[in-house]
């Protein structure tokens, strides 16, 4: 984003703002207001807000991750704001904002200085802007001070409008105006353990569009780490943490709003990264902060699993006998619906749940305070990255030696350690450069751990069927006969994929 200049006149440069918001209900907002954590608070101040955003008939301004919206409010003059439709890519509770004056009320770019509004002209391709919903809000905003920090509260209790569509909207933001991210961070893990409160990582602007244009979350896959080859240990620990952090919390609004098996698999697969980032990095972090995030994560994951187990079953014989036996499977498929459905229910309770809520809070303090950045400064980051590739290409080589007659168990074992080889090498691997070379032997890692995968899969469907709700139906011994038929085939290509392990060249050596 450029940077707005004098000359564009700004009610407010925000730059990176701190904001965490939590989703709540209309007495959710009184309880907050009523709370002893506020008692010293300022006296409430009110406002009623309509706030309008802009964008062009096809969306340009979205797709560049802009927002433009223009708020009024009572006797006053109207803000025209801009504002980064995603949080940072390191801190999903920093986002950047502009403010100016608009005396027209109007959704001019040119208040902005000259190089933001040729950034703005250039995302908008030269055509109209146009409102697409507007965000009609009863706000309370109180004062709080919070260890050396003060703190904005603000209690939103408004509707969304979008043509004949409306979405209710009861949000508290803690806005940190001076001081230190910590403070806030505190403040808000207060007053979770004591209100109904979750996190929301969903901007009101990203409500809008999807209420406007009947659209649900995505799910979104991690973004890539990318590491300066100069990056320092410190570094490389706190944006590889970051990144899995951002990830997480990313695919919320998608497990909140629909049952696509891609936000389950994101969820766990973001879980899996920050458990694969802790345990490499545990001889330089902070223990037992390090362990303890690592047990929170893995509980969550196994509460996710679950759903995961039934999206892979599903799979598995959709794409497998029930693509041509549909009929024969459609008794089967329909209770695994049932349990699907069950298991859904359960992982969105957990997500709302306020152990996952600090949990996020717990990780984002753990990044703040960078505990491990006096026994980190020590250790070169690619001398550390090569000593832990190396680890794992090692345990690899061990854990899979007599491929493909090992069993089941250490065959997870196996897949395990690949995941976290892969993950590593999708961590650290910038560090050493050899694009082609590290492209080469990540892919022959996931090769090798997608195979496995299927398996893993089989022996998850071979356990459901096992058990007494799905058992008693016509299709568990035609499904177990087809599993144990593709097995020899399988593990044929298995043994192939496994040399081709052992043969591969290490790119950072």
């Amino acid at each position: 984003m450029p940077k707005l200049t004098a000359g564009g006149k700004p009610v407010s440069s925000k730059g990176h703002e701190i904001e965490i918001k939590f989703r709540t209900d209309r007495a959710g907002l009184e309880r907050v207001l009523a709370s002893p954590l506020l008692a010293a608070a300022t006296p409430p101040r009110t406002l009623s807000l309509r706030t309008i955003y802009y964008d062009t008939g096809a969306g340009g301004l979205r797709k560049n991750g802009i927002v433009l919206r223009l708020r009024r409010r009572p006797r006053a003059i109207a803000l025209i704001g801009l504002k980064s439709l995603r949080a940072d890519a390191g801190n999903p509770f920093r986002r950047t904002e502009i403010e100016v004056r608009s005396p027209r009320g109007e959704p001019d770019p040119h208040l902005f200085d000259a190089d933001t509004a040729a950034w703005l002209t250039k995302a908008a391709g030269g055509e109209d802007l146009e409102a697409r919903f507007e965000i009609r809000t009863k706000r309370r905003t109180v004062l709080v001070r919070q260890g050396n920090s003060t703190i904005e509260v603000a209690l939103d209790d408004g509707v969304i409008v979008a043509g004949e569509r409306t979405l209710p909207l009861f949000e508290v933001e803690l806005e940190l105006k001076t001081g230190e991210v910590g403070d806030v961070l505190d403040l808000a893990a207060r007053l979770v353990a004591e209100l109904p409160l979750a996190l929301d990582f969903t901007s009101k602007s990203e409500k809008g569009f999807r209420l406007a244009l009947n659209e649900a979350a995505d799910a979104v896959k991690a973004a890539p780490v990318e590491l300066d080859r100069k990056a320092t240990l410190d570094d490389a620990i706190h944006t590889i943490v970051a990144s899995t952090l951002s990830h997480f919390v990313a695919n919320w609004g998608a497990l909140r709003e629909h049952d696509e098996p891609d936000a389950i698999h994101q969820l766990r697969v973001a879980l899996r990264r920050l458990r694969s980032a802790l345990r490499m990095f545990a001889g330089v972090l902070p223990q037992p902060a390090c362990e303890n995030l690592r047990e929170d994560a893995k509980r969550i994951a196994s509460g996710l699993g679950p759903a995961r187990d039934c999206d892979a079953f599903r799979a598995s014989i959709e794409q497998g006998p029930g693509a041509e036996h549909r009929e024969q499977c459609a008794d089967l498929l329909g209770t695994l619906e049932e349990r699907r459905q069950s298991a859904y229910g359960q992982a969105r309770a957990l997500i709302e749940d306020k152990a996952a809520t600090l949990f996020v809070l717990k990780v984002q303090s753990f990044l703040v305070a960078r505990g491990w950045r006096g026994t980190a400064s020590a250790v070169g980051s690619r001398r550390f990255a090569r000593k832990a590739l190396n680890k794992l290409h090692r345990r690899g080589l061990e854990r899979g030696r007599g491929l493909p007659a090992i069993p089941d168990e250490a065959r997870h074992d196996l897949r395990i350690t690949l995941k976290n080889l892969r993950y590593a090498i999708e961590f650290l691997g910038g560090l050493f450069g050899r694009r082609r070379a590290r492209k080469a032997y990540a892919g022959t890692v996931s090769g090798l751990q997608e195979l496995l995968g299927i398996h893993n899969d089989e022996v998850t469907a071979r356990r459901l069927l096992a058990d007494p709700v799905l058992c008693d139906r016509p299709a568990t011994d035609f499904l177990l006969g087809w599993y144990a038929r593709g097995a020899p085939a399988a593990d044929k290509s298995l043994g192939k994929s496994w040399k081709k392990f052992t043969r591969a060249g290490v790119f950072w050596e």
